[in-house]
Formats: C-alpha cells, structure tokens, sequence
C-alpha cells in the first residue's frame, strides 16, 4: 500500500507540473531566405501557410494538433489542396513560445503573431509588389 501512495503522489506531482500551453491559433509571420513565411491556424485544427517572395513561394493546408508545447502540422495531399499543386511542406514541427511565436523545430525559425493588422497588411502589399517587379 505505502508504494501505491508513493507512486499516486508522484504522479500527481508530475501532472502538476506538466507545461499547460494554451495555443489560440491565429496569424503568424516570418521572414527567411528572402521569403515572408504566413501561417493561418483556425480553430477547427486546420492551418493554411503562404510562402511569399525570394526563393521560395507556394501554398499549402491541412491539419494541426498540440501536444503540450509543441505543435504538429501535417499538409493534405495534393488533391484535397486548393491548388490542386503538391504542398510546400509535408509536415512541421514547431516549439509554442508563450502565446506570441512560434519556432521551427526542423529550421530553427521563429514566426511570430501578427498584433497590429494595420502592418501586416502593408508589409504584405510591399512583398507582392516586390515580388511582382522581381518577375518583370
């Protein structure tokens, strides 16, 4: 019996002090490799990505979960893609840092939550027009 208690302690001792990260989803922003990285969480659990710009531009949605502080993306396949194109990444893994970023764990790049939407939607403005005379 004193094992069982000892163990019914520990074990709600390590409940206790398990990370309870609330993730909220919505907007986060990035830039590397001359690209501007847009990820979507929705609260249904799907996500949509947008690459912008550089070397590297493309779409991708699907499914996300989380699991403690970490959180998993998985893309659906090319035919359930809006696109119809295969998607830019396949899956994702990312570190939840607070309720503001969020870090890849397969790049090391943070993306961060979009705060005054004012902003976000002028720097996107330039990075299409930067993109579109950089195809000209």
């Amino acid at each position: 019996m004193k094992y069982c208690n000892t163990i019914a302690i520990c074990f709600i001792l390590l409940n206790s002090c398990k990370s309870q990260t609330q993730f909220a989803g919505g907007d986060f922003v990035g830039n590397h490799t001359s690209s501007q990285f847009i990820y979507a969480f929705h609260k249904d659990k799907t996500f949509s990505l947008e690459i912008l710009g550089g070397h590297f531009s493309g779409k991708a949605k699907g499914n996300y979960y989380v699991n403690a502080d970490t959180l998993f993306m998985i893309s659906w396949p090319k035919e359930k893609q809006p696109s119809g194109e295969k998607p830019v990444i396949e899956k994702e893994i990312f570190l939840i840092e607070g309720d503001s970023c969020i870090v890849s764990l397969t790049y090391g790049y943070d993306y961060c939550k979009v705060v005054n939407q004012e902003d976000y939607a002028r720097q996107s403005r330039e990075r299409k027009v930067a993109v579109e005379k950089k195809a000209d």
